[in-house]
């Protein structure tokens, strides 16, 4: 079978992984979740000997974060959205009639 698992790995959302450095986040990935990337696809999962021949896994998205909280980012950008009818760093400007609807 050709089945994979999608998976994606993100590093914003614990402050310990937005602190990393480029080489930190390379790192932690390799070690750390490179073991549980391969602990996925196993037809005997307590010992991980057999490896499936039905599954596979691939890692579909990978992102690093620096210093960045997603929540706070989306809140200035909800904030100009609200003020000003346009989404930065989004390349979208919302028309007076959906501005409004979004503030109800």
């Amino acid at each position: 079978s050709n089945t994979f698992i999608d998976s994606h790995y993100y590093h914003v959302f614990a402050e310990h992984e937005r602190k990393l450095s480029p080489k930190q986040h390379i790192a932690y990935t390799c070690s750390k979740l490179a073991r549980e990337t391969a602990s996925c696809c196993y037809e005997d999962p307590s010992h991980n000997t057999k490896v499936s021949r039905g599954v596979s896994r691939i890692i579909g998205e990978w992102s690093a974060a620096f210093d960045t909280l997603p929540v706070e980012l989306l809140n200035d950008i909800m904030e100009n959205v609200r003020t000003n009818g346009e989404a930065l760093m989004m390349d979208r400007f919302f028309s007076k009639a959906r501005q409004d609807f979004l503030k109800q």
